[in-house]
């Protein structure tokens, strides 16, 4: 199974763009949970990726690139409750605690 999520996924054995664009690399470890079903974990490096946190955070000035990559994102990531659509589910109002640490005055 995790050969098929890699080769077909990310096309990494066929040297094509995978969901993430081009693959560098991939490092992924099995493990087992309580109730002995396994899992993975898996890191991958694409080949366009900034290089550093350095050039993450300059490239996240560029409006550009904060459009692309919010597109990106918007196209990989979702999240379902399965059975309930949006008008379905209600929402409570809370009051966010602020983080010392994350902001300053």
């Amino acid at each position: 199974m995790i050969e098929m999520v890699k080769d077909h996924i990310f096309g990494y054995a066929y040297d094509q763009f995978g969901l993430f664009g081009p693959v560098a690399e991939y490092y992924g470890t099995v493990e087992a949970q309580a109730r002995g079903t396994l899992h993975c974990h898996m890191l991958i490096w694409t080949a366009r990726c900034p290089a550093s946190p350095e050039e993450f955070e300059k490239s996240l000035q560029s409006p550009e690139f904060v459009q692309r990559l919010m597109s990106w994102l918007s196209t990989t990531i979702e999240q379902d409750f399965f059975g309930f659509g949006e008008t379905d589910m209600v929402v409570p109002s809370v009051t966010p605690k602020t983080n010392p640490r994350l902001f300053t005055d």
